[in-house]
């Protein structure tokens, strides 16, 4: 079991390190093509950080690459917000997922910068972990205690899409100041078959969703 984990990390190791060095080579050689890195904030894990290949024809640019997911042991107290921020690997390859996005340029130049409708997709599998406080001790003065309690659920599929405006500003050179904006849905699919602790928090049902928003700050560096 021990030699098994270690090889699918070793294999998720080189997926990442191949995919990284595809999208540098495949962007240096097409003056088309940029990369572009930014940070994420969304209600997947704490957000997560995109190293995308774009390539740009006329008004339309498409972009496809890496995500790796950000998380923390704290969440915020909403208990009617069942997955908000609550991803967190139990394995290697639920540091990653992928992301794509496109981008429609609401002008044909892109002097001094460029102001675009896009529509963006994160796609992660991973496990869910909640924390939560339950009563166990009542005091004689009236004071309750209350004990923490962990639990982890999935993994599952987590799908979030999104739409709304990108600004791009020139910095220096080829190098550009991404800034997105926008909303969307979150999709969680799995059913309690792929429970590893616990009985799956989709109690039966194979789909949830909840409503999401995205906040990109990042930087993209073309190739010409």
């Amino acid at each position: 079991m021990a030699e098994s984990k270690t090889t699918m990390k070793n294999n998720a190791l080189k997926w990442v390190l191949a995919l990284s060095a595809s999208i540098f080579f495949v962007c240096y050689g097409n003056a088309q093509w940029a990369v572009q890195t930014t940070y994420v904030n969304s209600k997947i894990g704490t957000g997560g950080i995109n190293v995308l290949a774009a390539k740009t024809i006329e008004r339309h640019q498409l972009g496809f690459g890496l995500r790796i997911n950000l998380y923390a042991l704290a969440h915020k107290d909403d208990q009617n917000s069942t997955y908000s921020k609550r991803l967190y690997p139990l394995s290697f390859y639920q540091n990653f997922g992928l992301a794509a996005n496109y981008e429609y340029s609401l002008f044909k130049s892109i002097d001094p910068g460029r102001i675009s409708l896009f529509m963006d997709l994160q796609a992660t599998y991973g496990s869910k972990r909640n924390r939560t406080f339950l009563p166990y001790l009542t005091l004689p003065d009236g004071l309750v205690l209350y004990r923490e309690r962990v639990d982890f659920y999935g993994p599952f599929l987590w799908l979030e899409n999104t739409v709304g405006i990108s600004i791009v500003l020139p910095i220096y050179k080829n190098l550009w100041l991404i800034n997105k904006y926008g909303i969307g849905v979150i999709s969680i699919m799995g059913d309690k078959f792929y429970a590893k602790q616990n009985t799956a928090i989709l109690a039966g049902n194979w789909y949830e969703w909840e409503p999401t928003y995205t906040v990109q700050l990042g930087l993209s560096y073309t190739f010409n």
